[in-house]
C-alpha cells in the first residue's frame, strides 16, 4: 500500500518547510509542468515539462536544463546531483545553488536504457 501511495505522489506533490506544493497549482506561462521535484536545500524546484526546468522555489528564474522530453527526475542531495531520464537513457547535472539558475554544466549520461518512467535514488553499492 505504500508504495503505490509513494507511486502515485512521486513528481506530483512535494512539502517545503509549511507548504506543500502540488503538480495542479504549479504554474509557469507557456509551459505545462508533468512532474517536479523540490530541493529543499538550494530551495529549487526542478519540473518537467517536455524539457527539464529549474525555477527558485517562488518560480521565479525559469531556465532549461535540458531541452529534449524528460520522462522522470530525481534530486539527490548527497551527491548534489538531478538525475533525468530522456528518450536516450539517464543522465545526471550538478544541483543549481545560485540565483540566477544558470548552468555551466554539461551533462553526464549514466545509461542508456531507454523509456526510464520514475527513478529513485538509493547507497546501496552494485
Amino acid at each position: 500500500e505504500a508504495a503505490q501511495l509513494l507511486s502515485a505522489v512521486q513528481d506530483t506533490m512535494a512539502v517545503y518547510g509549511d507548504t506543500t506544493f502540488y503538480l495542479s497549482k504549479l504554474q509557469v506561462p507557456s509551459l505545462t509542468i508533468q512532474g517536479f521535484m523540490v530541493d529543499a536545500v538550494a530551495r529549487k524546484i526542478y519540473f518537467r515539462a517536455n524539457g527539464l526546468y529549474v525555477a527558485n522555489i517562488n518560480l521565479s528564474n525559469v531556465v532549461c536544463l535540458c531541452s529534449e522530453p524528460v520522462t522522470a527526475i530525481c534530486v539527490d542531495n548527497n551527491t548534489s546531483r538531478i538525475y533525468y531520464a530522456t528518450a536516450n537513457g539517464v543522465s545526471f547535472l550538478p544541483l543549481i545553488y545560485q540565483a540566477s539558475n544558470i548552468n555551466p554544466y554539461i551533462p553526464i549520461v549514466v545509461n542508456t536504457l531507454p523509456s526510464v518512467t520514475k527513478l529513485a535514488i538509493d547507497a546501496t553499492n552494485r
